[in-house]
């Protein structure tokens, strides 16, 4: 005989048990205390009359009577939570997810106080749910989360931020640029300082600069401006 586990296991039959459920549950729970597990045999209502006489002839006591099968919260095994801030980045948080292969992560205020929680689906939803869901967030993200999400360098960041959330991809010269509504807009551009500065001039509130080492000065001065 194996030796016998400490973890309580119940094993029981159907609600208003019959011979067959009672002498199953008997029979099932003898078998796993051989196999070393700690097995007790259950009931979930009163046995009729023919299932007492059985277990008296045999001189078997009736299975305990199970009247609540409903784990307690403190037998219930927990892992530690993973906390995360409210200033984190989605991309922060995927990468984090994809690390430690969790997909619920508690947000925390500077107390350690739950705020939230935060799961995959919430993410799918920001990445790929209504557009107008997704031009709302990032209406919310200061732009210092705006680089931090890209990989990007800060030069400049106004005291009081005026970007509406809508962004618009910028991939041809200047002189293109007459036909495009840039008001408050998160404008990506590339390496093309004419295009960067007419941007600027249209009023866009975040430039983004892409394939460049570096922004001419004369883009930074009018972006201070």
């Amino acid at each position: 005989m194996n030796q016998m586990s400490n973890e309580v296991v119940y094993v029981t039959g159907h609600r208003n048990p019959d011979t067959d459920s009672i002498v199953s549950a008997i029979a099932y729970a003898h078998l796993k205390q051989q196999l070393g597990v700690n097995a007790i045999a259950c009931r979930l209502g009163e046995i009729n009359s023919e299932t007492e006489y059985l277990l008296d002839r045999f001189n078997v006591p009736e299975p305990v009577l199970l009247t609540d099968a409903r784990a307690q919260l403190d037998e219930i095994e927990m892992d530690e939570p993973i906390r995360i801030s409210k200033e984190a980045t989605i991309r922060e948080v995927i990468e984090m997810m994809e690390h430690v292969d969790k997909p619920v992560f508690a947000v925390v205020n500077h107390l350690n106080q739950l705020q939230g929680i935060l799961t995959t689906s919430n993410i799918s939803q920001a990445v790929l749910g209504d557009t107008a869901k997704a031009i709302e967030l990032l209406r919310e993200t200061p732009i210092e989360y705006i680089s931090k999400a890209i990989d990007g360098k800060l030069i400049y960041a106004p005291e009081t931020p005026r970007h509406d959330g809508k962004t618009s991809i910028i991939a041809i010269a200047a002189t293109k640029l007459d036909n495009y509504v840039l008001d408050n807009r998160i404008v990506i551009v590339g390496n093309d300082t004419q295009a960067q500065l007419q941007v600027i001039a249209k009023n866009a509130a975040v430039l983004i600069v892409v394939w460049a080492n570096n922004v001419a000065p004369m883009v930074i001065e009018a972006a201070r401006e």
